[in-house]
């Protein structure tokens, strides 16, 4: 996710140590080494709102599943998640987007 490195630019100046996430394996392959039914969701099918229905029979099955499932959300490494609460707030300062 690069939650660390989203931490860094928001409330660090930009001030990155150790959070380069580019030598990750392929958690989907491992998961299914173990049996584990494993998926793949793009950015792009995130992105659309309403989910279109392909994501949303994928989002279901994880959902609904009573077996092991792991899904493998695709983003940007620079890309922000949210919503998130600063350190220290309350959850009424939850941050929705970046300021």
């Amino acid at each position: 996710l690069g939650m660390v490195r989203q931490w860094q630019q928001l409330f660090y100046k930009r001030n990155y140590a150790e959070t380069d996430l580019s030598d990750n394996p392929d958690f989907v392959t491992i998961a299914k080494a173990y049996k584990i039914h494993a998926q793949r969701v793009s950015e792009e099918a995130m992105s659309e709102f309403p989910v279109a229905s392909g994501t949303a029979d994928v989002l279901d099955r994880f959902l609904q599943s009573p077996e092991p499932e792991l899904l493998v959300f695709d983003c940007q490494p620079e890309a922000n998640v949210f919503p998130m609460v600063p350190s220290g707030a309350a959850l009424s300062e939850m941050m929705f987007e970046e300021d």
